[in-house]
């Protein structure tokens, strides 16, 4: 039969394990330290993706969102790997201009 310290004196306090309790919080500090790497992480990122838009912006550059069917998305990235393009953005630029340089005016 096993008795712990406990049990026979309550002055006693049980044996701690020191090295297993330290181990843990050596396992829990490289944990907070990851998910605190991980948040510098995102929050460089975040700064990048706003300097870039800011960039952008005072180049007179606007976002410009929409939908459009899955077929001229596949065109366009046809167009965009025969270019050797990193982006979308200079192939619907140059088709808009294209369009509106020769449409008919009414």
């Amino acid at each position: 039969m096993i008795v712990s310290v406990a049990r026979l004196s309550p002055n006693i306090a049980p044996l701690e394990n020191k090295g297993l309790q330290n181990r843990a919080n050596q396992r829990l500090h490289v944990t907070m330290t990851r998910k605190m790497t991980e948040s510098r992480r995102t929050e460089d990122v975040r700064k990048n993706v706003a300097a870039h838009r800011a960039r952008l912006a005072a180049a007179g550059q606007v976002a410009l969102n929409t939908y459009v069917p899955g077929e001229l998305v596949e065109a366009i990235d046809q167009i965009k790997e025969q270019r050797g393009e990193q982006s979308r953005a200079p192939i619907i630029a140059e088709a808009l201009r294209f369009y509106i340089e020769n449409a008919p005016r009414a």
